[in-house]
């Protein structure tokens, strides 16, 4: 089964910095957990308009985690929209040609710019695609 490493968003996604990528790793963690997953849940990935199915299991190191605090900082308002970005960023990263390049200007309709990977370090702006994500809080999202 495919992996998806919580753990890796720093790696690959030029939109990113170290620091934001655990930002979102803990939202989606927090998520997971809120819901009542747990490390390696799995997801079905339905992909349109093929209706391809792919299945992923959603992996962190729980050595990093710091549980108590995680519900400090996190609620229903922000951890789902932020915890949603770090799927899909590690999807399209995994599941297509194209990476994150650059946060979108907010109320553009879009949340970031995608660029093909293979030209992603000579082109870095080039602007090849759009994202938006958003994200809702259900148990009955994942499996």
């Amino acid at each position: 089964m495919n992996e998806l490493d919580l753990d890796t968003l720093h790696t690959g996604i030029p939109a990113l910095t170290p620091i934001r990528a655990g930002f979102h790793r803990e939202a989606c963690v927090w998520c997971l957990l809120e819901c009542g997953h747990y490390n390696s849940v799995k997801m079905k990935v339905i992909e349109k308009p093929s209706s391809n199915l792919s299945s992923y299991k959603i992996v962190w190191n729980e050595h990093e985690i710091d549980k108590s605090a995680l519900y400090r900082a996190y609620n229903k308002n922000d951890g789902p929209e932020h915890g949603a970005v770090a799927i899909a960023l590690l999807l399209i990263r995994e599941r297509t040609d194209f990476t994150v390049v650059r946060r979108s200007v907010t109320h553009t309709g879009i949340d970031y710019w995608l660029g093909y990977k293979e030209t992603v370090d000579n082109q870095l702006f080039k602007e090849n695609a759009r994202l938006e994500v958003s994200g809702s809080l259900s148990n009955k999202s994942l499996r």
